[in-house]
């Protein structure tokens, strides 16, 4: 009799302990489920502030798991109670260009900086450009069609369909980078810029201090290939960094950043199906390295002579033209079907 009594408590303690796990884990279905219909909103109202229609961007089936490309943009522009006087027109310019493509067939990524002092022929201008003024001229014919025309140039300099831009104000990267809970990275040397100094080996870097860190480029001994570098390990870090765990907790502060300073063509659903189809693909970055020279053009009666340029020579555009052709995917095609259209960096009178 006195087992019998004993058995009692323990039958309720055992119902009482199941109906608590069966409450909370409706409890916890239903927060989840609340916090999905929130960050789907969230994701929404985001997408409503950056998603800008490129009309010429060549489509592409992300289901099939096609090769892709995306030119990210870094814009250098004058906030807006600044424009005033002969900055009044300021449309603001690409300081960082990197090309990134991306095949999750074979789940590789190569990513390439490109000069923003590029020397190019643009379709705006007779005669050669820096690259960055792409950007620039197309926001002077259009208000938001800089993308499409920084897309277009660079999609002709390496005979690639250029299929998704990402662009950021560099207000936006500083924001991105807290929202993400900073990033970690291995700083290569000692340096000091502005009221920073970032000694040599493993650093942490806040917003601000990763901004710094991306656009010092006098104090590095490599100049403007050692900024490309920085920029490139900066990236890296912050797409490793979005994609743990710790960002699901922060999606209010990613979404306010990104909301606030970026612009892209993609849309929501590709990027959904990006984060879950491509993601292996950047667990493998290839650095690609362009190989321009600095040159000035001395010109007598040039508008733009005394200016410093990079060159990148046509046998280097050929090189990287068929690396990224055969990362897309794309046929191989013989140098010989290019004009080689750089007569005028080669003439020794204009070019030193």
């Amino acid at each position: 009799m006195e087992s019998t009594q004993n058995s009692q408590p323990k039958k309720r303690w055992k119902k009482a302990l199941y109906m608590t796990l069966i409450i909370s884990g409706v409890i916890l279905t239903v927060a989840t489920a609340i916090f999905l219909v929130l960050v789907y909103k969230d994701a929404r109202d985001t997408e409503k502030k950056i998603v800008i229609d490129v009309p010429n961007a060549p489509e592409v089936d992300l289901s099939q798991l096609k090769p892709i490309s995306i030119l990210l943009l870094g814009v250098d522009e004058r906030p807006e109670a600044e424009r005033v006087g002969q900055f009044a027109n300021d449309v603001g310019r690409t300081d960082t260009m990197v090309l990134v493509t991306i095949d999750p067939k074979t789940s590789t990524t190569k990513m390439m900086s490109i000069p923003r002092d590029l020397r190019v022929s643009l379709d705006q201008v007779e005669g050669y450009q820096k690259i960055n003024a792409a950007y620039t001229f197309g926001e002077i014919e259009q208000e938001g069609q800089g993308p499409a025309n920084a897309m277009k140039t660079v999609s002709a300099l390496f005979d690639i369909p250029i299929n998704y831009f990402v662009e950021m104000n560099f207000q936006g990267f500083s924001d991105l980078v807290d929202a993400v809970g900073g990033i970690n990275i291995y700083n290569e040397f000692e340096f000091t810029t502005g009221q920073f100094t970032f000694p040599a080996g493993d650093i942490y870097l806040d917003g601000e201090q990763a901004l710094a860190y991306v656009r010092m480029r006098h104090e590095d001994p490599e100049g403007e290939i050692g900024r490309q570098k920085r920029q490139r390990k900066v990236i890296e870090a912050i797409l490793a960094k979005a994609n743990g765990v710790t960002v699901v907790t922060r999606y209010k502060e990613v979404f306010d950043a990104v909301g606030n300073n970026m612009k892209t063509n993609l849309t929501f659903e590709e990027m959904y199906k990006l984060k879950t189809a491509y993601q292996p693909s950047l667990a493998s970055i290839e650095d690609i390295i362009m190989n321009a020279n600095p040159v000035k053009i001395d010109e007598p009666g040039d508008s733009y002579a005394g200016l410093d340029y990079y060159r990148m020579s046509f046998e280097e555009r050929m090189r990287l033209t068929q690396i990224f052709r055969t990362h897309m995917r794309l046929e191989p095609k013989d140098p010989g079907q290019y004009e080689m259209n750089d007569e005028e960096l080669s003439d020794p009178d204009i070019v030193s």
